[in-house]
C-alpha cells in the first residue's frame, strides 16, 4: 500500500511526481530500486541481498514517480541499531544509536535530477520518521556532489565527520544526523 503528496511544479514537467511511503513493498517495487540503483551506481550497486533485506525492516521506504507513474526515485531505509554491524566495519566512530533512521540509499534518475525532487523525497522521509517516532535520521552522504550540503542547509543537518574513501567507494562522504 502507497501513501502518496503530489507536487507539481508548472516550470517543469520533470518535477511534477509525488513521493509515495511504501508500508507493502511489491515485486515490482523492488524490481524499479535495483534497476534504478544499478543505473545511479554501474560499478558498484547495492547488491540484491541488500536491498531486500532493508525494504523488509522497520525504516521507511520511499519511491518517487512521475506523472506517468513511473518509479523515477527511492529512499530505503532501515533502523540504525539494524546497521550498526556493517556501518562499525566502515565508521571507527560510529555509535549504536537507538531511535535513529539510517539511510541505506538515495536515487534519482539522472533526466529527473533537480532540487525539487531530492527536497520532496527527503521532506517525505522527515515527516513519515517522525510519525513513526524515530528521533534523527543519520546516513552516510557523497560530499563531492553537493547532496550533504543540501541536507545540512535545507534539513538543518549536523556533520559529524568525513571519510575520504567510504566503504569503497572511492570518493568523500560525510556522515550526518538530522534531529527530529
Amino acid at each position: 500500500m502507497e501513501k502518496g503528496l503530489t507536487f507539481q511544479s508548472l516550470e517543469n514537467k520533470r518535477d511534477m511526481t509525488t513521493a509515495n511511503i511504501l508500508d507493502v513493498i511489491s515485486e515490482e517495487q523492488i524490481r524499479d530500486i535495483i534497476d534504478i540503483d544499478a543505473k545511479i551506481f554501474p560499478t558498484m550497486p547495492i547488491e540484491e541481498k541488500e536491498i531486500r533485506d532493508t525494504l523488509k525492516s522497520r525504516g521507511v521506504q520511499i519511491l518517487l514517480k512521475n506523472l506517468d507513474s513511473k518509479t523515477i526515485g527511492y529512499i530505503i531505509s532501515l533502523p540504525h541499531e539494524d546497521a550498526y554491524e556493517f556501518l562499525s566495519e566502515n565508521d571507527p566512530n560510529i555509535i549504536k544509536e537507538i531511535g535513529g533512521l539510517y539511510i541505506e540509499s538515495i536515487g534519482i534518475l539522472p533526466e529527473y535530477r533537480s532540487l525539487k525532487n531530492f527536497n520532496r523525497l527527503c521532506s517525505a522521509l522527515v515527516s513519515e520518521a517522525q510519525q513513526r517516532g524515530f528521533k534523527k535520521i543519520t546516513a552516510h552522504v557523497r560530499s563531492s556532489e553537493g547532496l550533504s550540503e543540501v541536507l545540512q542547509k535545507r534539513f538543518g543537518a549536523l556533520k559529524f565527520s568525513t571519510y575520504d574513501n567510504w566503504a569503497g567507494f572511492n570518493e568523500p562522504f560525510d556522515y550526518l544526523e538530522i534531529l527530529l
